[in-house]
């Protein structure tokens, strides 16, 4: 059984690759000491000193290298992956998803273990933010990320203030594609699955998922003792309601990891929290914000969400094919939704949303889906040979 139409996979890739063609077209020159960055206006790529988010590009023309052979894909893709590889130094949550997207990619791809010294050092430097008190991946004290200029504080999980700083501090946003670096990486040094596996066990022994299903953002911890003190939703409607971005990386991170495991209680809470994504969609599939803000309709949606829980879907039935008549219709509605709707036809998703630390409430083109679709289609396409790329 397939999970999506061949013929409209085959219409969403023309798309993708006809962006591609023209990010390539206007590429940028490098600049020594920036890092390509992806334009949250317009989805444009830019060199910048403060943010790296462009790491989703490099990702789509590893894919498309793959897929066709082309050499030009091949070397844009190098060329980005270069300006990554002082990030796999800096410590910064997005630091392992940016060097395993750009560098162990092209390592899965090329053999250059150049790449895959990158991609190891970026795994080892996301570690380093492994709380073992509480056994999750986090912040606590004493560990603080590198910040950015004034100019674009609170991206990035960026600090608010100096208080915040003191505070032990995890979040479900803190899974999900975050840790593909240490699944990848524990090929090479298998404590970077041990941290994967127990940060996923603690989300459920912490009560990240409540029993209807639905999910906390995150929790803060007791700044004295570590003890966990309170679950909050910064970027959702409230502390008691569910963030839809935040449930999407949670499905992701709980498909991730019985992939990796094989654990049957990685399996029943990514089904427990799919029962819910599924029961809260509205009727066209594509999230609003959050899941159960009471202003809805009158709120964002989020591409972003639809395609990262898409994703995780595809991947859990990749692994037990039983499961695709469960979630066929979602996973086939969701795509073509997006692409009649959503994707422009030059490539773009659009409607993505921030959530509510971005006031006011607004939707905007955000790199997460545009990461993502690429994944999606790609590993519904081609499961064989996204699974040699992704190395895990």
């Amino acid at each position: 059984m397939s999970l999506v139409d061949e013929a409209l996979l085959k219409r969403i890739w023309t798309r993708l690759e006809s962006r591609a063609q023209s990010l390539i077209k206007d590429w940028p020159d490098p600049v020594p000491g920036q890092y390509l960055n992806f334009n949250q206006g317009n989805g444009a790529i830019y060199y910048s000193d403060a943010l790296f988010d462009g790491y989703g590009v490099v990702g789509l023309l590893w894919l498309l290298y793959d897929h066709t052979g082309h050499d030009e894909y091949k070397q844009y893709a190098l060329d980005g992956a270069s300006s990554f590889a002082p990030v796999s130094e800096l410590f910064h949550s997005h630091t392992g998803v940016a060097t395993y997207r750009t560098a162990a990619w092209g390592y899965e791809l090329t053999g250059d273990e150049r790449l895959k010294s990158v991609a190891m050092k970026g795994a080892e430097t996301f570690a380093g933010f492994w709380d073992p008190q509480n056994e999750v991946i986090g912040r606590r004290p004493g560990v603080g990320q590198v910040s950015h200029p004034a100019s674009v504080q609170d991206r990035y999980h960026v600090t608010r203030s100096a208080g915040e700083t003191r505070r032990w501090r995890t979040a479900v946003d803190w899974g999900g594609f975050w840790f593909e670096c240490l699944y990848w990486a524990a090929k090479y040094e298998p404590r970077y699955l041990e941290y994967a596996v127990k940060h996923s066990e603690s989300y459920i022994r912490l009560g990240f998922v409540r029993e209807d299903g639905s999910s906390h953002h995150g929790l803060r911890f007791n700044p004295e003792t570590g003890e966990p003190e309170e679950f909050i939703t910064p970027q959702g409607y409230s502390a008691d309601t569910t963030w839809s971005r935040g449930h999407a990386w949670l499905l992701m991170q709980y498909a991730q990891a019985y992939e990796a495991t094989g654990m049957q209680l990685f399996l029943d809470t990514f089904l427990r929290c799919a029962d819910y994504w599924v029961e809260h969609l509205p009727d066209d599939l594509v999230p609003y914000y959050d899941m159960s803000d009471p202003r809805i309709p009158h709120v964002p949606r989020d591409s972003c969400s639809a395609v990262i829980a898409m994703n995780a879907m595809i991947r859990i039935c990749q692994k037990r094919p039983e499961l695709e008549p469960r979630f066929k219709k979602v996973v086939g509605d969701t795509m073509r939704e997006l692409y009649d709707f959503y994707l422009t036809p030059g490539g773009l998703l659009l409607h993505g949303s921030w959530g509510a630390d971005h006031e006011p409430l607004h939707e905007r083109v955000l790199h997460f889906g545009n990461l993502y679709l690429p994944d999606a289609v790609y590993m519904a396409m081609r499961p064989d040979r996204f699974a040699r790329i992704r190395g895990f």
